[in-house]
């Protein structure tokens, strides 16, 4: 069956089940952005132990850094996911779609 012949609920199970997120996790460029984003936490970690307690912008600098970093994952899966649930909507809005259940 072709995609375009699939009902909105059935496309919606098909995504549903595609298991994206668990291939993207075991990709190996999904591997390096990880270890990349784990180095660069640590070197801020390393940096904020040794940054002057008075350099108070330094040290929230260095906070944002290790906060964004760590969560890097968590941070792209609500970006995708917002913006999948945004077009969705805007498509239910303009007709193109019925709805998905």
């Amino acid at each position: 069956m072709e995609l375009n012949e699939l009902k909105d609920n059935e496309l919606s199970d098909k995504l549903s089940n595609a298991e994206f997120i668990e291939r993207f996790i075991e990709s190996d460029g999904w591997k390096l952005i990880d270890e990349a984003c784990k180095r660069v936490v640590k070197k801020a970690q390393a940096e904020l132990s040794n940054v002057n307690a008075g350099d108070m912008v330094k040290i929230i600098e260095l906070q944002q850094i290790i906060k964004l970093y760590k969560n890097v994952l968590n941070g792209l899966i609500n970006s995708f996911k917002a913006e999948g649930l945004m077009a969705f909507e805007e498509a239910k809005e303009r007709g193109l779609i019925k709805s998905a259940h």
